[in-house]
């Protein structure tokens, strides 16, 4: 990667992401995150979960520099992290409905419980209440602080009034703060029709995290919680999974619901849903929530990814170049995910190319990310909610921090992964015996032992490769190893 690109972003995110803390006030009972400089005192469900992620990253990454308080800052992000969820919690209604977003004029006002009073139009926060409470623990290793029935109120709200049951997907009963604002396989479809795989991808991984997260008190009831988001899984793949395409779409779900007395009445509709074909950003997500297969993944990276209708100069796009829908106008409400590069969008992709084992296609997205916000911080001060394709250039939402601020995250994914698969290559090449590793045998993990044995395979083919016996040819297998990168 560039070091000077890697320098200015490092720069600007180590002092201005810290700019999201919050402190309790104007309503807020707890000290909490807000996403940007454009926004005034706003706490989002999605946005909360992810700018938590990259703040406890930037304490991390830059903990031993000298002028950097780790101490402080920690202190004062676990906090935070923790006050984005107990302020949901703490105005959850009696049936376990909790908002999306909250702002002093909905405190002071009741707004959410008028809108929630509203007949079937408005969605629940998006499923990252679990997942933020379960980030913020591993943190400080503490599973303690939160209520649990009201995450199980929560949670049961869901099911009864977003779960479809013929599919065992969960729907949205609207396209009112869906998350992906435009997602084309929501935005302007009748409300309630289709089970939209962003939303699926997500609340597996909710399940999934409330599950650890009752484990860790010992409650019995992570077991149920388990069978859910294994359920859940199984109906992913058997649902969003189109075997023709290899790929993960929404699915329409409203079937035969016209076909009422004798019309029809020889051939009910026996399918339970049928694939909205969009090629979006939102398809890639059951690969970063762990619900594709090995298999699916690879495919879908050579196959989606690695096309360029998706992957441009400048990242991954937010819809397929060639999709009728394809639009870069730059419009906040809703924001635009229509083929803008973002951020948050390629940080999925950056993981689930990680977790594959597919290296050198992670580190080069990032550089494409890198180049993207280093030329807008130097061009502007400042970072945007996304950018072009095309150019780079900036599209919409200067002084847009929120996920961005991610990318601190993925150069601590890539160096901690790097000297991973360094540590296991040398392993491999030195094997048991030549007094230079333990061998690649008790090698496990995200990393990929596979991948790394193709590696060292290709090395050992290399003509001017000797397989070394000591220690001395270390610096062999070093250079053998950065050829790799």
């Amino acid at each position: 990667m560039d070091v000077k690109r890697v320098k200015i972003v490092e720069d600007y995110f180590k002092t201005k992401a810290f700019g999201m803390l919050r402190p309790a006030g104007q309503g807020f009972k707890y000290p909490y995150l807000d996403p940007g400089e454009q926004y005034l005192a706003q706490l989002w469900d999605w946005d909360s979960y992810f700018a938590a992620e990259a703040l406890m990253s930037i304490c991390e990454y830059f903990k031993k520099d000298d002028d950097f308080d780790y101490e402080e800052k920690r202190a004062a992000v676990t906090e935070a992290a923790k006050g984005c969820v107990l302020n949901f919690l703490d105005i959850q209604l009696p049936d376990g409905f909790i908002p999306i977003m909250i702002n002093p004029v909905m405190l002071e006002d009741g707004l959410w419980i008028k809108e929630h009073q509203s007949p079937g139009t408005v969605n629940q926060h998006k499923p990252f209440l679990c997942l933020s409470a379960l980030s913020v623990s591993r943190y400080c290793n503490d599973y303690e602080w939160f209520d649990a029935e009201k995450m199980v109120k929560y949670l049961d709200y869901y099911k009864r009034n977003q779960w479809h049951e013929r599919t065992g997907l969960y729907i949205f009963k609207s396209d009112y703060m869906i998350g992906i604002d435009n997602n084309p396989s929501v935005y302007g479809w009748p409300y309630g029709s289709t089970a939209d795989i962003y939303l699926n991808s997500f609340m597996y991984m909710e399940l999934c995290a409330f599950a650890e997260l009752l484990e860790k008190r010992k409650d019995p009831r992570a077991a149920r919680y388990r069978a859910e988001a294994e359920r859940l899984k199984a109906a992913v793949r058997r649902e969003c999974y189109d075997p023709i395409d290899e790929f993960y779409y929404s699915v329409f779900i409203r079937l035969g619901e016209n076909h009422k007395g004798i019309i029809h009445s020889g051939m009910p509709v026996f399918w339970n849903s049928l694939p909205v074909k969009l090629r979006h950003v939102s398809s890639f997500l059951p690969l970063y929530a762990g619900i594709a297969t090995e298999e699916q993944t690879s495919r879908i990276i050579d196959k989606y990814y690695l096309s360029p209708e998706f992957l441009s100069p400048y990242g991954l796009r937010s819809a397929a170049e060639n999709e009728r829908f394809y639009c870069l106008k730059g419009t906040s409400n809703p924001s635009n995910s229509l083929g803008p590069v973002w951020v948050i969008y390629n940080y999925f992709a950056f993981s689930f190319l990680l977790k594959a084992g597919r290296i050198r296609l992670a580190r080069d997205l990032l550089d494409k990310i890198t180049a993207v916000l280093a030329a807008d911080v130097e061009q502007s001060g400042k970072t945007d909610e996304c950018y072009d394709p095309n150019t780079g250039k900036p599209i919409m939402g200067k002084s847009f921090v929120s996920w961005n601020a991610l990318i601190i995250k993925m150069y601590g994914d890539m160096k901690k992964i790097q000297r991973m698969i360094k540590l296991s290559f040398l392993a491999a090449v030195f094997p048991r015996g030549t007094g230079c590793g333990t061998g690649l045998g008790g090698i496990r993990g995200s990393h990929d032992a596979a991948y790394l044995r193709r590696i060292c395979a290709g090395v050992r083919r290399c003509r001017k490769f000797r397989k070394p016996s000591s220690t001395k040819n270390a610096k062999i297998c070093n250079s053998a190893f950065f050829c790799c990168f």
